[in-house]
């Protein structure tokens, strides 16, 4: 009688809490969140649906000081950087996916390596040459696929460039002050992104993260020991974020796969007619998933190889370009 007794009460409990926890999803904020920075919210807004989490902002164009002086930043009416632009069937399109770097972070939309690229290659060949830049500050892996798929139909790219090799683990969420409920909706909602933002003992398996996404108890319970086992790591070794953050790992594994089943099925099927990466950071390898790395960083070694200034990326352009024309790597 004593053990249903207690059973009893610790089902009600349960349930109270269940209750309680799915009206008031307090323990969602408690997540610790890989955040971009807020100064992103006049030229990016909130995506629709959980899979980039942000994106550029359509038809705005925002004045910024940064590092090298005043800039500007333009999103056309695509989404992409950039003045208008319109997509010419005729001519030769090369779609660019990337972060921050090809975004053009800190220079104005003149001043970013597709723009110059496209001004470069123009210059090389009678056929007309179109660049369209579908980057976006801190956008990882499984953001940029995202984003690749979204551009695919519209564009219908000869040449896509890829840029990565930074920009590692979990997708960031756009720092928006007040926006988190929003966020506590998004991670309630779905699994993936969840358990991308909440370690899980390597046992737990997909029937195990089942069972813990059905609940709203054991999530709280678990997003506690997730900070504490996160915040004891970063304390071991100096709170490095590439070196400490445990999330990388794993979810990069995960990013990678994701690549492969969404991207390289589509290159094998000829849905993506020529596809290279391009690395301004140190990656070195020749191929990366199978598939070849045109590396700036063999060309040139900035001190900022992340945000460089225009100099720079005037440079990367003409290596591009060069490399490009060498290799005939459009075939025009």
């Amino acid at each position: 009688m004593k053990a249903l007794f207690f059973i009893g009460i610790f089902s009600l409990l349960f349930a109270l809490t269940e209750v309680y926890l799915n009206l008031v999803p307090f323990h969602y904020r408690k997540i610790a969140l890989y955040r971009q920075i807020a100064d992103l919210n006049s030229f990016t807004e909130l995506s629709n649906e959980f899979k980039t989490l942000y994106e550029p902002r359509q038809d705005s164009q925002n004045s910024y000081n940064g590092p090298y002086g005043k800039y500007q930043i333009s999103i056309n009416s695509l989404g992409l950087r950039g003045k208008k632009q319109s997509i010419d069937k005729e001519a030769y399109r090369i779609l660019v996916i990337g972060g921050s770097n090809a975004m053009g972070a800190n220079v104005n939309d003149n001043q970013t390596w597709p723009y110059k690229l496209e001004v470069k290659l123009n210059s090389l060949y009678e056929k007309k040459v179109q660049v369209f830049n579908a980057s976006s500050y801190a956008f990882n892996l499984k953001q940029k696929v995202f984003f690749l798929e979204k551009y695919l139909s519209k564009i219908k790219p000869d040449l896509i460039l890829f840029q990565h090799f930074y920009n590692y683990g979990r997708r960031p969420f756009l720092g928006i002050l007040g926006e988190e409920l929003n966020q506590s909706l998004l991670l309630k909602e779905n699994s993936e992104l969840y358990f991308e933002n909440v370690l899980s003992p390597k046992f737990c398996k997909e029937i195990c993260k089942r069972v813990i996404f059905s609940f709203e108890s054991i999530k709280l319970i678990q997003i506690y020991l997730s900070n504490y086992l996160v915040r004891k790591k970063r304390n071991d070794c100096g709170n490095i974020y590439e070196d400490c953050d445990p999330y990388i790992p794993h979810n990069e594994r995960l990013n990678e796969k994701f690549f492969k089943d969404r991207i390289t099925t589509k290159i094998k099927s000829n849905k993506i007619k020529k596809f290279y990466f391009v690395s301004f950071h140190y990656q070195p390898k020749s191929e990366y998933l199978g598939l070849p790395v045109f590396h700036f960083y063999k060309q040139i070694e900035p001190e900022n190889q992340v945000h460089p200034p225009k100099e720079i990326l005037d440079l990367y352009s003409e290596k591009l370009a060069n490399w490009i024309l060498k290799n005939q790597i459009l075939g025009i």
